[in-house]
């Protein structure tokens, strides 16, 4: 969502209209705009936490009403589950005339227990109310909001996510780790946390190491369950192996040196991870969730298999390894269908559109 929100503040910059970043403090996201845009306006709340807080989340719409008063946008754009809907009270509110919500993935995860399920349901549905335009990013994400009724079908339509090319420099990572090309490489990606699954990278590799000795692997991205993923490596016996790198900024340049691109996720909406590693020509293996399957279409560019079954995740990267001239061939379609497809001047132009820029 991050990358997404700076992709369209760099398209917006154009326009001539004064340009506003809310969010909470810190974090990635602040530190690209104020690299990238310094004309933008960052408003910066502490009292904006991704866990919920009933004290924190009534301080966050105050001062989001307060915000919206002051500044009186023609378009306001909200993203993830909680502010999205802390943001449309406030542009309600506030009488903002245009509200667009991007759902990066709806709250309502087949997951969270039943009552859970019921509450998100009832959140979203009154969030809609309060919005001219939803965008899902993908197909299943629309279908999704059809079948469990959580918005009107004249709010909703898809806006893939887009990218750009990759950087062409290549050699990095290797260099880094002091692999040869002969040595196959491969790469995930994504925060070190549960939806993502990492402790099934860590077990496939366990497993595919055992039939390709000389195969390595490397995880880009930090997060919660660093320090047991990292327990998990020493474990299964990985160490000199499998890295974990943290967070990259040169992340895209990295992953030119992969061989294949792993993703084990138990959900996703329509990662940009994955539109990556097709930009730079890799064969993809991933969990069939989400709109993963419209990204990756089974034998042509990459594999997919049940989510949280790492046996099965190293089996299909078993079959690449085992004809690598095939898959780099496959690799090449999942390019071919980036460009056609989820290009980021696409992604942004779609939204201008929406926002009536």
């Amino acid at each position: 969502a991050q990358k997404v929100v700076l992709s369209l503040l760099k398209a917006a910059a154009g326009s001539g209209e004064p340009l506003h970043l809310v969010c909470g403090p810190g974090g990635d996201l602040v530190s690209w705009v104020r690299r990238d845009l310094p004309a933008v306006a960052i408003h910066e709340l502490p009292s904006i936490r991704v866990a919920p807080s009933p004290r924190s989340d009534l301080v966050a719409l105050v001062q989001l009403v307060r915000l919206l008063r002051r500044m009186r946008p023609r378009v306001l754009h909200v993203h993830s589950s909680k502010m999205a809907l802390l943001g449309r009270i406030a542009a309600r509110l506030t009488g903002v005339p245009r509200v667009v919500y991007t759902v990066h993935g709806w709250a309502v995860r087949e997951y969270h227990s039943p009552l859970a399920q019921r509450l998100y349901t009832w959140l979203e549905r009154l969030g809609s109310r309060l919005c001219d335009h939803i965008v899902c990013v993908a197909e299943h994400e629309l279908e999704k909001a059809l079948r469990l009724r959580l918005a009107p079908p004249e709010k909703l339509r898809v806006i893939y996510n887009g990218v750009a090319p990759p950087p062409p420099e290549r050699g990095r990572l290797r260099t880094e780790l002091f692999l040869s090309d002969e040595c196959p490489l491969v790469v995930g990606a994504g925060r070190l946390a549960k939806p993502k699954d990492p402790l099934s990278f860590v077990r496939m590799a366990a497993v595919v190491g055992k039939r390709f000795p000389r195969a390595r692997f490397v995880w880009l991205g930090d997060g919660p369950l660093m320090a047991e993923c990292q327990r998990e490596l020493r474990k299964q016996g990985l160490g000199g192996r499998l890295w974990f790198l943290g967070n990259r900024a040169d992340a895209r340049a990295l992953l030119n040196d992969a061989d294949l691109f792993v993703l084990p996720s138990h959900a996703e909406a329509l990662p940009l991870v994955i539109l990556e590693a097709m930009w730079a020509g890799k064969p993809v293996v991933a969990t069939r969730v989400g709109g993963v399957p419209e990204l990756v279409d089974p034998g042509v560019n990459g594999l997919l298999v049940a989510p949280g079954d790492p046996n099965a995740l190293a089996a299909a990267v078993e079959e690449v390894l085992t004809d690598m001239e095939r898959w780099r061939e496959a690799g090449k379609a999942g390019r071919r269908k980036a460009e056609e497809f989820f290009r980021e001047e696409v992604m942004q132009r779609q939204y201008l559109r929406l926002y009536g820029l």
